[in-house]
Order: C-alpha cells, then sequence, then structure tokens
C-alpha cells in the first residue's frame, strides 16, 4: 500500500518560515520530522511503500498524493493550546477515514499514557474559525482521493510534553502500525 505523509505546517500557503507551534525550545515541524523518520522506517518494514511530502502547499501535496495513487494520506502535526489527548481527525463523510483513524488511534493508545480519539471533522459551517467543527482539520485533508487523517497525537505544550517529546519514535511507529492494522483485512 501507498501512504503519502506530510508535515503538515510545512505546507500552510503563504507560511513558509511558519514552524508551526513552539514551546520551551520545541517546535512543531521539528518534532513532526521526527516522529514521520519513525513512522517511515516502520511503515516500510511492515510492507509499504512510503512517500514523504515536504514542500508546496497543500492542494500540491494533494496533487502529489493523487499522482503516486495513494491509498492513505496523512498531515502530521503536533497540537498546540495545552491539551492531555491525542486526536486523529477524519473526513466526515468518510467511514474509512473514521475506521483508520479508530484504529491509529488504538494503537497510539497502547504506547502513549493519554487517551487518543477518532474524530469527525467538517468544513466551517458558520464562518468562524476554530470554533468547534474542527474545519482546520478538514482544510488539512479534504482535497485528496485518499483516505486522509489530519495526525495530531498530542500537544506540544501539554503536561506530559517532557515524555511524547522523548518518545516520537514509539509515536511514529505506533502511527505505522495503526495504518497497517486498517489496511490488513
Amino acid at each position: 500500500m501507498i501512504i503519502a505523509a506530510t508535515i503538515g505546517h510545512a505546507g500552510r500557503p503563504s507560511r513558509w518560515a511558519d514552524r508551526g507551534a513552539a514551546f520551551e525550545g520545541s517546535e512543531e515541524v521539528s518534532a513532526v520530522r521526527r516522529y514521520l523518520d519513525a513512522f517511515d522506517r516502520e511503515a516500510r518494514a511492515l510492507g509499504h511503500t512510503v512517500v514523504l511530502l515536504s514542500d508546496g502547499e497543500y492542494s500540491a501535496q494533494w496533487a502529489r498524493a493523487d499522482q503516486y495513487k495513494a491509498s492513505v494520506y496523512l498531515n502530521c502535526h503536533v497540537n498546540a493550546g495545552g491539551g492531555d489527548r491525542g486526536e486523529l481527525f477524519y473526513d466526515y463523510r468518510s467511514t474509512r477515514g473514521q475506521a483508520l483513524a479508530e484504529d491509529v488511534a488504538a494503537e497510539l493508545g497502547k504506547v502513549v499514557p493519554w487517551p487518543c480519539r477518532a474524530r469527525a471533522c467538517r468544513p466551517d459551517t458558520n464562518g468562524i474559525p476554530r470554533d468547534g467543527d474542527y474545519s482546520e482539520a478538514f482544510g488539512c485533508i479534504s482535497g485528496v482521493k485518499a483516505v486522509a487523517l489530519c495526525v495530531e497525537p498530542y500537544f506540544l505544550d501539554g503536561p506530559r510534553r517532557a515524555w511524547f517529546l522523548s518518545q516520537l519514535d514509539t509515536v511514529g511507529r505506533a502511527l505505522a502500525r495503526g495504518v497497517d492494522a486498517w489496511s490488513r483485512p
């Protein structure tokens, strides 16, 4: 199976210098790169082809994922806002996306000390950004043909951030095992 994965903040339009969230010297983009490296190694060891997309706006990344005929597209982030959970966002219209998010959340839940959950995301319905409809996550994944997730395994500024930052390889491997579990009947 072909899996396309990207560092979410790297694809923000007109924000090339944006390194995402930052807290106590840690940057979102660096943390995502570390867990994606572990994901890449584990997914390849499990027999999958991984395409890492790291440049261009989201629409360009979606087009490249479609060109590769990716079965799965992962837009990878680290959350900010002090929370103590992991979230895997899927398109509210996609039952396959929901199943993928649930499998990934289950695998992450085996290795991290906080709850991880699958969450439906949808387009903004009332013109207010960040209104609880998770429209930002929807905007990260809505334009690709593959089954897609916006991956937010934890908060950069969460209470267990030291554990998270010390275990990014563990998080990446669990992400790969979750995708692999979903891919097998």
